[in-house]
């Protein structure tokens, strides 16, 4: 009755096949550009939930309009340069590569 345990192991390879069917979700957002009347600038407006934002201002290097960018403190660099971080459609945004 005590060697019970050994068989843990043996039904978790069950247990990622159970994880990789069902464990998917559909992630969705919706884009929408602004554009000003006289067209120096460009509004981005994102509606996705929270993961999916932060996601976007990583990768696109924008910030969220009114928020400033503060360095992570295991950062060599900052992902946007400070100056540029003025928010989603300042049109002023420069991501450093």
């Amino acid at each position: 009755a005590g060697n019970w345990w050994y068989t843990l192991p043996l039904i978790s390879p069950a247990a990622y096949f159970y994880y990789m069917a069902n464990g998917t979700r559909t992630e969705e957002a919706q884009v929408k550009l602004v554009t000003s009347d006289d067209e120096k600038t460009v509004d981005i407006i994102v509606q996705c939930d929270k993961e999916e934002l932060e996601r976007f201002a990583i990768e696109t290097g924008f910030s969220e309009k009114g928020k400033i960018y503060v360095k992570g403190v295991f950062e060599e660099q900052p992902r946007i340069k400070p100056a540029a971080a003025k928010g989603f459609g300042s049109g002023k945004e420069e991501v450093l590569k």
